[in-house]
């Protein structure tokens, strides 16, 4: 029995060990947090880039790292043994990811740290992903526009893009998901709709958010095609979760 327990402790530590906790980095001004999956690994791995939402933007590199998809990207990765590096960059507390406001946005400097990885690193250029959040989703839409060809796939939940070209969108199979009682949300509705009629892959969804007893929980209508057959109830990082194993598992296949 002492046997057993001592070989089930070696192979616990060993699971854990391909995995290494979230180091702060910085680039050409640009703070982030790396995580490294499975770096014991021989050959080429993914790479996936996620951009916080307005309230995790600052200086402290830490405040990124609370998000929802951050910690469901990092679940999945660990659960699945799955190779990869994860890179969490935080945006400066007077900037938008896509400069939307008039400031220079900082979606240069993720790409420019997306390609010092490239040059630096032994990353599958077939399997780069991004995601991005209500202001980080934003962000996302823009480098989508600047780098059609770069990514595998990408998430997109809760914003808008400023550019709204749906030709632009069609080379990135897309999933997409935005609050039905958002701002964004017909505009949103309207892009998708736009990019799949111009020949683009993308998988929609809307979500009603409520309370109950001050815990909110969302309502997640899955369609492909239109929004609407609400089929589930689940909360937005289990829908995060849902869609990261879609991008990573089935794109990497």
């Amino acid at each position: 029995m002492k046997r057993y327990i001592v070989l089930l402790t070696a192979l616990v530590i060993s699971h854990f060990a391909m995995a290494q906790d979230f180091k702060p980095m910085e680039h050409n001004g640009l703070l982030y947090q790396e995580l490294v999956f499975c770096n014991d690994v021989k050959g080429k791995i993914p790479l996936v880039i996620y951009l916080h939402g307005r309230h995790a933007s600052g200086n402290d590199n830490q405040k990124q790292l609370s998000q929802a998809g951050v910690q469901e990207i990092d679940k999945y990765l660990r659960k699945n043994a799955i190779p990869a590096y994860f890179l969490v960059p935080q945006c400066p507390e007077d900037y938008e990811w896509d400069g939307r406001n008039g400031n220079s946005g900082y979606t240069d400097k993720v790409v420019d740290l997306i390609t010092f990885y490239l040059k630096t690193k032994d990353i599958d250029m077939n399997r780069i992903y991004i995601c991005g959040a209500s202001m980080g989703a934003c962000g996302t839409w823009k480098i989508l526009k600047d780098n059609p060809k770069l990514f595998a796939a990408a998430l997109i939940a809760s914003g808008q893009a400023q550019h709204e070209k749906p030709s632009d969108y069609t080379d990135t199979p897309l999933y997409v998901t935005v609050g039905s009682e958002e701002r964004s949300y017909n505009a949103l509705k309207w892009l998708t709709t736009e990019i799949r009629k111009a020949g683009g892959n993308v998988t929609s969804a809307s979500f009603k958010r409520y309370r109950r007893e001050n815990n909110p929980e969302i309502a997640i209508r899955f369609s492909t095609l239109e929004y609407k057959k609400q089929e589930d109830m689940i909360n937005v990082p289990l829908y995060l979760a849902c869609r990261i194993s879609k991008i990573i598992g089935e794109s990497g296949s």
